[in-house]
């Protein structure tokens, strides 16, 4: 599948994960659809046991935050195996709240990410690990995140050309995609996650680990957010195209 698919307020775009001796296939999808507008078509992507749950969650965001995670991981599933119903793919959690994929092609996973209002997921196969993480680049988060960020890592901020408090959360989110790709999430120390390399590229950031060299990072910013993609280091991925697809398209409802 080599096409686009744009549909009201989501778009999915293949991703191609090119190493020496192998080519993996991946989608990302990013939406950012309403709360009405999620719960109005819910029965078209939720199936009956996450309808179900759904009934449990009391509050508006929680259930934006379930749907806009269920919507976009399976659009972005969907878009990986071409399964045209929705709700034959299930999201469930596994015991360290990773989300996990169920359906009738084994082995493909997802990282899930989302703000208020935007979502975003990796669907990839299980031989290649990705993680991903999206977050809204505000005054206050960014003052919090700099008491968990090392001396290398205020050094390396300031190689960008954005202000500290933006590299400040480009850093959570680069440690927060990777906490994804290991599957421990963010109740380790954060040193560990430390990143000793930043160098910026045409459009974007690219970022290695001390502790975990056979990864890397690729950030990028758009609106008020910053996302981060953590793939293992030898992949590459065509990010002129990705970010022509996500920087220039206009929409409906999504405008990036």
């Amino acid at each position: 599948m080599s096409h686009n698919m744009v549909t009201y307020n989501q778009l999915s775009i293949p991703l191609l994960l090119k190493r020496q001796h192998a080519t993996y296939e991946a989608f990302l999808c990013l939406a950012n659809p309403s709360l009405i507008n999620l719960v109005s078509t819910k029965v078209t992507f939720l199936n009956q046991a996450e309808q179900h749950y759904l009934t449990t969650l009391s509050y508006p965001r929680r259930q934006k935050s379930y749907l806009l995670g269920r919507f976009t991981a399976k659009q972005a599933v969907a878009a990986l195996t071409e399964e045209s119903d929705l709700r034959q793919i299930g999201i469930q959690w596994g015991v360290l709240q990773q989300p996990i994929v169920e359906y009738r092609v084994g082995n493909i996973q997802v990282s899930i990410a989302h703000t208020d209002e935007w979502g975003i997921a990796l669907a990839f196969p299980e031989a290649h690990p990705l993680g991903i993480d999206l977050e809204k680049t505000t005054e206050s988060r960014s003052e919090v995140i700099k008491d968990y960020l090392s001396a290398t890592e205020r050094q390396e901020s300031q190689k960008l050309n954005f202000s500290p408090k933006v590299s400040w959360m480009m850093l959570w989110t680069i440690k927060e995609a990777l906490s994804k790709v290991l599957k421990t999430g963010l109740m380790t120390d954060f040193l560990l996650y430390e990143v000793f390399h930043i160098q910026e590229q045409r459009q974007w950031v690219e970022s290695e680990f001390k502790n975990f060299a056979q990864y890397r990072a690729i950030s990028w910013f758009f609106q008020d957010m910053v996302c981060s993609i953590v793939l293992p280091k030898k992949t590459e991925i065509d990010m002129d195209l990705l970010l022509r697809q996500i920087l220039i398209l206009r929409g409906d409802e999504i405008c990036l």
